[in-house]
């Protein structure tokens, strides 16, 4: 399990660098508005369903 805990540590860790790098680089030249909100929905929308499989397969 400690294999599994560091995995989805990785990809949480992966997903808060794009938040941070994206914007800044990626999107920083992107000539309308839009595209930041596609990517910030598109962000969002995959930390919920990542966290919502962490927490489904939970055990104390």
């Amino acid at each position: 399990m400690p294999g599994a805990r560091l995995l989805w540590l990785g990809w949480f860790v992966a997903l808060l660098a794009l938040a941070y790098v994206v914007p800044y680089t990626v999107l920083a030249d992107f000539p309308r508005i839009y595209g930041a909100y596609l990517f910030w929905a598109v962000l969002a929308l995959v930390a919920i369903v990542s966290m919502f499989s962490l927490i489904s397969r939970w055990e104390d």
